[in-house]
């Protein structure tokens, strides 16, 4: 399973990185988890690069909060992501406290920050990963947390969508 977008070749990893495997791990466990994106939005003029520093903020507040057992790797240029098994409060509390870290930061260039908590579902795990954090956010304000429900639009097809109940930051 590959996820769209072009990976850059500073490619951080927590834990081996290997998300694929971290969710059918999570899912045939049992336990309560989700897989976590955080999103850094690039708004008007911008070089990829340009937001490295900002996506890398967010990576060394999140990793310290890991759990034992999680897995996070950078996923693109503007994305990071993690594996965190436990309970809904745990996983929001970790996404509000990197994008805290997020929010406080002068944005030069512009962008918005966004965490995407996604349930990762016993009978497809994989959803999770597949999700399309910005097509979610499109239709938002600002920076924003939510929480996710993926689905696959058909049954047997790649394509998955998500249903998200926005949260506050704090």
């Amino acid at each position: 399973m590959k996820r769209a977008g072009a990976i850059p070749d500073d490619r951080w990893i927590h834990a081996g990185g290997d998300l694929e495997a971290a969710v059918r791990a999570q899912a045939a466990s049992g336990r309560l988890g989700a897989y976590i994106e955080i999103l850094v939005e690039p708004l008007g003029t911008f070089v990829a690069g340009d937001l490295t520093t900002d996506l890398k903020a967010a990576w060394e507040a999140m990793t310290p909060l890991l759990p034992v057992g999680a897995v996070a790797r950078r996923e693109g240029w503007f994305s990071i992501g993690a594996v965190v098994a436990g309970d809904p409060g745990l996983l929001v509390e970790l996404a509000r406290s990197v994008m805290r870290v997020l929010t406080a930061r002068k944005r030069m260039p512009p962008y918005r920050a966004a965490a995407l908590i996604c349930e990762i579902r016993r009978d497809d795990p994989e959803a999770a990963l597949l999700v399309d954090a910005s097509n979610a956010i499109e239709d938002t304000e600002g920076d924003v947390v939510g929480w996710a429900k993926p689905y696959r639009l058909a049954p047997g097809r790649p394509d998955v969508d998500c249903d998200v109940d926005w949260i506050g930051m704090s």
